[in-house]
């Protein structure tokens, strides 16, 4: 797995290396929340 800084969305990008190849975005700065799910979500 490895990690890619997004500076549009000021989070950390974490791809698995599994088949998957899931994406889940770590957020550095506190969003309000619902823009926070709709981050993760995408």
């Amino acid at each position: 797995m490895f990690f890619i800084f997004d500076p549009d969305r000021k989070a950390v990008l974490l791809i698995s290396g599994d088949k998957r190849n899931q994406k889940k975005y770590f957020h550095l700065i506190d969003y309000p929340r619902q823009r926070t799910m709709l981050a993760m979500k995408s």
